[in-house]
Parts: C-alpha cells; sequence; structure tokens
C-alpha cells in the first residue's frame, strides 16, 4: 500500500494527506487491517461489510474516523458483529460513549445512522445501518454508499 500510494504520488501528484481506503466485504477486513497498521497512511477509513472475523485489535498509532456500512441482513458478514468492533473504536478514538441517532437518514427509513462524536483530534466515528440489507451496498432511497463515504472521508486529513 506504501508503494502504490508512493506511486501515485509521483504519477498523479496526489496529496499524500489526502488519502482514504474502503473496501468491499474482504476489502472491508482489510480496511480494518490498515487502520491499526498504516493509521500514518490513510487519513479516514471506510469498511463495507467487511470487519476483522476474528475479533477487533485497537491498536491504530493515532485515533482514526472511521464510517462503516453494513446491511443488517448480511448473510455472508454476520451484521451481529459489527457493535462489538465498533465499540472498540468508539473507545480506541475518545468518543462520546453514546452515539447520536438519526433513525430515518435522508429520508431512507431503513437507514438509521449512528454517529460517535468528540474523539480525540475531531474523529468520529459512524455506522450506517442498511435494514434489510444483504452483502452488498446501498444504492436506494437517494442514499449511495459512495456519495456518503465521500462526504465523511473529504473532511479528514493527516494534517
Amino acid at each position: 500500500m506504501t508503494a502504490l500510494i508512493d506511486e501515485m504520488v509521483e504519477k498523479y501528484s496526489i496529496d499524500r494527506n489526502r488519502v482514504y481506503i474502503s473496501g468491499f466485504s474482504m476489502g472491508g477486513m482489510f480496511t480494518y487491517h490498515c487502520m491499526n497498521h498504516m493509521a500514518d497512511k490513510f487519513a479516514a477509513f471506510a469498511p463495507i461489510s467487511g470487519y476483522p472475523m476474528w475479533g477487533g485489535t485497537y491498536t491504530s498509532s493515532r485515533p482514526v474516523p472511521l464510517i462503516h456500512t453494513h446491511g443488517t441482513t448480511d448473510d455472508v458478514v454476520r451484521f451481529g458483529g459489527v457493535a462489538a468492533i465498533i465499540e472498540g473504536w468508539v473507545k480506541r478514538n475518545a468518543c462520546n460513549s453514546e452515539a447520536t441517532v438519526v433513525k430515518t437518514y435522508r429520508d431512507a427509513s431503513h437507514i438509521p445512522r449512528h454517529t460517535w462524536s468528540g474523539g480525540e483530534n475531531g474523529v468520529e466515528v459512524v455506522l450506517m445501518e442498511m435494514a434489510n440489507k444483504g452483502h452488498w451496498i446501498s444504492n436506494d432511497n437517494g442514499v449511495k454508499t459512495g456519495d456518503e463515504i465521500w462526504k465523511f472521508c473529504k473532511r479528514y486529513s493527516l494534517k
């Protein structure tokens, strides 16, 4: 990943301080791996329908902004494991222990959005819970996973 970032900086002059990572399913699991081992390379993290199946570790070198989206009826990476992982990152980031919940996010009654704010260095942890959504992204009721990730991530920079 470091080599890829270096190549993107060299070839395309990207801003090294505004690199983000997101992945779906195993890519989501990899995103969590990067949170623990490469927090200095990515400004924000956005796993989709994936988390460490072996349990969480919360060893990032800094507090990390995190938006996680997951379907409640996911039969591949079960939604039931999300809460413990999110709770670990809320604690690691020193966010408020109680989330602010928007039960009907952007007029989509099946998408509650949980936000734990007040974290160290202004980071937040967000869970977008996609009710009755399986192992897939949201592209319904005007709520698109990619758009939500970008709205969240673009607020963060490493400097």
